[in-house]
């Protein structure tokens, strides 16, 4: 089964991002606002597939992917951009970062990435 976890700032994003998957019929297992918090999360939810803002006010998300690749290899993790960041997606890109999907979010795009995780 998938579990994902959503991490951003924006309590918006996180609901838009939870409504458009469980209605394909993902789960959402947690949910994170800042950096700190979402690290803390990991074990306890064991997500395979986490959606993260590249910016955020504690930790940024390249620093949140950084330890996640290094604790947790396996996670996929997709990373939401603004499409003024080209620089922040070619450092996520060597940091193991798999996907990028634009802000503004996507449905289509979503659901697609995580179609081709799922496989």
């Amino acid at each position: 089964m998938v579990k994902i976890m959503v991490i951003d700032d924006s309590r918006f994003i996180r609901i838009f991002v939870r409504r458009i998957v469980e209605k394909e019929g993902y789960e959402v297992v947690c949910e994170a606002s800042r950096g700190r918090e979402a690290i803390e999360l990991i074990d306890k939810c064991k997500p395979n597939i986490v959606i993260l803002d590249i910016n955020m006010p504690d930790m940024s998300g390249l620093d949140v992917l950084n330890v996640i690749k290094s604790r947790w290899p396996s996670i996929n993790v997709v990373m939401l951009t603004a499409l003024d960041q080209p620089w922040a997606i070619e450092m996520a890109k060597r940091m193991g970062a798999q996907y990028f999907i634009p802000k503004p979010i996507s449905p289509q795009r979503l659901i697609g990435v995580i179609k081709s995780i799922a496989r």
